[in-house]
């Protein structure tokens, strides 16, 4: 490849991941396609509790469980809203543009709280707790029955009390990753949708 063409798509990628408008489309998207599978998972878990409680119950049959999925997509979507939010900051957006190693490395994480804490979103403490929950569902829970370590698999103290495996979830933490995403969103550039503006 001619170095002039490289030159392009290095700009091209320079461009597209200091834009917050970039992210936020890309928030969009996976939160579009976590509301999706969320729908499925709460429409299989209430038809698992239809049937425990139904006479007779229905014959068992096996039906593949998303919930995991659905998690590690709302991660997705929260990780890449706040690093959308972080990129309206003139000081990261600049830092990120002059290749500062140290503010792109934390940008470039997974490390949830972190990368709020860098674009300056104050979490409650629910929300802090369930940051937490979604970032082993961004490293493996949400694609592999186990992480590359076993110890990632130990139970740990909960930031609400008690301890447990990392990968448990609440079929209540669907709606609060809409909650949050939904908060998180207001914070970047609304996309129009009008004839005039519209984005294919």
């Amino acid at each position: 490849m001619s170095s002039s063409k490289e030159k392009y798509w290095e700009q091209q990628f320079e461009f597209l991941r200091a834009e917050p408008v970039v992210w936020a489309l890309d928030a969009d998207s996976l939160m579009r396609s976590f509301d999706i599978v969320a729908q499925v998972a709460e429409s299989d878990l209430a038809d698992m509790v239809r049937g425990m409680t139904a006479n007779p119950p229905p014959p068992v049959t096996y039906i593949p469980r998303v919930g995991h999925n659905a998690l590690m997509l709302g991660a997705l979507a929260v990780e890449v809203l706040l690093k959308g939010i972080a990129l309206t900051d003139q000081t990261v957006s600049a830092s990120v543009k002059a290749k500062d190693r140290a503010i792109t490395k934390r940008l470039m994480s997974h490390n949830l709280r972190d990368i709020a804490q860098l674009a300056g979103v104050q979490l409650s403490p629910s929300e802090a707790a369930l940051c937490e929950r979604l970032e082993t569902f961004l490293l493996w829970a949400g694609r592999y029955s186990t992480p590359k370590y076993h110890t990632e698999m130990m139970p740990r103290p909960l930031a609400t009390g008690g301890i447990a495996p990392p990968n448990i979830y609440s079929s209540t933490d669907y709606q609060a990753v809409r909650n949050l995403t939904a908060r998180l969103r207001s914070l970047l550039p609304t996309i129009r949708s009008d004839s005039d503006s519209a984005l294919p």
